[in-house]
């Protein structure tokens, strides 16, 4: 006999406890609807512990209606146990077949463009200006700080879902999980693998699901007993599922959305499935007031609709196709993306588990079902991995979806757009996950964005080209304008120029060395626009200021050397870009130079004049003391 759960040592306990209580004399007056003054009748189970604990401290009336009222409110949460060393819970399911929860941080709660763009905006507002005041002008930093906060309250970092029609049955996530697990079951059973060894067949013999499918075919087929290694997999797949062998209502549900909602059947054989459903959901009138013969009449009738649908011509004229692909493909999809998702290692979900191509073996064991094809499933399965990536940052998972979706003839518009709005700001998404640069580059020459290494087709390789050329702009723009926002925030003493420069030249040393290696290969002049874009940004800001350079100030002293580091690196910089293309005969060899020694040459000839003037009045003050000194001492 199997060792009662915590759960039910917990119910057991209990009822002893409500059974004392009742004994004990504590309780002075008990109100039932019926007029009774005795809890003899009533159904301990379905009465609230703590409601009778509370009514006996503050006076020993107990209302029944009111504890049964309190039982049901605090059935919908898990049941608790508060104790000094901290909560307790139990759990319905067993937790060792479960497995331990995943140990990622969750990810944060999505918020609103509008709230977005309303916090950048107050944020804007509340810079510390008084180092922009001291010099009497922002430089065009607020301008361009407030643009990169509008572009960043339209970004969108996660990937489009496949926009399948919405479920009208309120099928949960849970809900589907369980239906996919149980459609795998039955996949195996009818393709002649055994799920479990001998001994375990009497858990799933009761199987409704399995009942079902079972009747639709009429042909036996042989079921070899089960090896060890099927044995361990089915307990891989049930964990990985979280499958908990709960209550079947969730079928109905299921029926529900196949047969009423998404076949397209006459009026009689809806009413007929919306009359037998609803007897099903009523659990009084099908446990307790139906016969067993009714029951099987209410099924023979489901199962007469449904086999008149399934025998419906499809609509494709693909092999073996049945009319279930077409109609109800929203939810076909929907369960073959939660039986994908179970060769993600649920205590590590960005790796894939050592069974996952064991696990996908199986699962093809259901396209007859769900009519998924070759095609389909290797988009919808570099799908999954692509989704997999964004939620975990691991970047072998990018690595399989590109291999995956290179099987894909065509694109997939959802991984296209995704990859899109991650290279429209490649600074901001791999600056730091330098890695994933690269592997998400692949992904978009894989699924059809930019032109593969080999492509011959000029067309192909020009958009190609052209595309890549739009990414850097608009990245480096978005990154100028993340510093922009940096040097306003910033609350050093520094002139902001000078902190502008320093900035600029980390996003150039950024292009330099982990972007433009990757984006060489199909636009070799992508650093040369980069640099361009940031010597005229820096330029339209510096040249103002040394209008106004008088002397070496302060300002000058922080200014001018920081100008001129950037500079001298974006135009190395430009020269090597033009020498990796090859570029002989340009009209612009070299950048248009900042004029920074024409500025400071005559302030610094000015200095030294002067610090000469105070050297030789310092000498002769000196050399008088000297002499001074010796005619004293003669």
């Amino acid at each position: 006999m199997e060792q009662d759960s915590l759960l039910q040592r917990y119910r057991r306990d209990r009822r002893k406890l409500l059974e004392f209580l009742l004994s004990s004399g504590l309780i002075k007056e008990v109100r039932t609807p019926s007029g009774s003054t005795s809890l003899s009748k009533a159904d301990f189970d379905k009465l609230s512990a703590d409601y009778i604990l509370h009514c006996i401290k503050s006076g020993g009336i107990v209302d029944v209606s009111e504890a049964s009222k309190k039982y049901h409110a605090e059935s919908a949460h898990p049941i608790m146990i508060h104790s000094k060393l901290g909560d307790s819970y139990f759990l319905t399911s067993d937790p060792d077949i479960a497995g331990s929860p995943p140990r990622r941080v969750p990810p944060s709660t999505s918020v609103s463009s509008n709230n977005h763009a309303s916090s950048s905006s107050s944020k804007l507002d509340s810079f510390d200006m008084k180092s922009v005041e001291t010099h009497g002008d922002d430089y065009g930093l607020k301008q361009k700080a407030e643009a990169a906060a509008a572009r960043a309250s339209f970004r969108d970092s996660g990937i489009p879902s496949l926009g399948l029609p919405t479920l009208k049955t309120g099928l949960s996530d849970d809900d589907l999980r369980e239906s996919a697990y149980e459609l795998l079951l039955a996949s195996m059973y009818f393709s002649g693998v055994e799920m479990f060894p001998v001994e375990d067949r009497k858990k799933e013999k009761n199987s409704k699901f399995l009942s079902r499918l079972k009747s639709k075919r009429e042909k036996p087929h042989s079921r070899p007993q089960l090896s060890e290694r099927h044995s361990e997999l089915v307990d891989t797949i049930r964990a990985q599922m979280q499958a908990s062998y709960k209550s079947s209502s969730f079928l109905v549900n299921i029926l529900e959305e196949l047969l009423y909602f998404s076949a397209e059947l006459p009026e009689t054989e809806r009413v007929i499935i919306k009359s037998c459903l609803a007897k099903i959901r009523d659990t009084k009138e099908w446990d307790v007031a139906m016969s067993p013969a009714q029951r099987v009449e209410i099924i023979s009738s489901i199962r007469q609709v449904a086999s008149k649908a399934f025998f419906q011509q499809g609509k494709f004229g693909l092999q073996n196709e049945t009319y279930y692909w077409q109609a109800a493909y929203h939810l076909n999809i929907r369960l073959y993306e939660k039986l994908l998702n179970g060769v993600f290692d649920i205590l590590d979900e960005g790796q894939l588990i050592e069974e996952a191509d064991a696990i996908l073996s199986l699962i093809k064991l259901t396209w007859s079902t769900l009519g998924i094809t070759d095609k389909l499933h290797d988009a919808l399965y570099g799908w999954a991995l692509v989704q997999q990536f964004v939620d975990t940052a691991e970047g072998t998972l990018l690595e399989h979806a590109v291999l995956q979706l290179q099987r894909v003839v065509s694109a997939k518009e959802d991984d296209c757009t995704w990859c899109d709005s991650k290279l429209q700001d490649y600074h901001l998404h791999f600056s730091e996950k330098t890695v994933h640069f690269k592997k998400v580059v692949a992904l978009a020459s894989t699924i059809g964005m930019l032109s593969s290494a080999d492509c011959a087709d000029k067309v192909i390789v020009n958009a190609s080209r052209e595309k890549i050329k739009c990414y850097v702009e608009r990245s480096v723009e978005a990154a100028i304008g993340r510093v922009a926002i940096t040097v306003l925030e910033s609350k050093e003493r520094t002139h902001p120029l000078a902190l502008l420069a320093n900035q600029l030249r980390l996003i150039a040393d950024r292009e330099l060395k982990i972007f433009f290696p990757v984006l060489r290969q199909w636009s070799p002049e992508s650093m040369m626009i980069s640099v361009q874009k940031l010597h005229q940004f820096f330029g339209e800001r510096l040249i103002p200021f040394l209008k106004g350079v008088s002397s070496l100030s302060e300002d000058a002293r922080s200014v001018l050397p920081a100008a001129y580091a950037l500079d001298n690196e974006l135009g190395q910089l430009y020269t090597s870009s033009l020498e990796e293309q090859k570029v002989q005969h340009s009209p612009r060899p070299y950048l248009d130079h900042y004029q920074i020694e024409k500025v400071s040459g005559p302030l610094i000839i000015d200095w030294v004049i002067g610090q000469h003037t105070h050297i030789l009045e310092w000498t002769r003050r000196a050399l008088e003391l000297e002499v001074s000194s010796i005619v004293g001492y003669c």
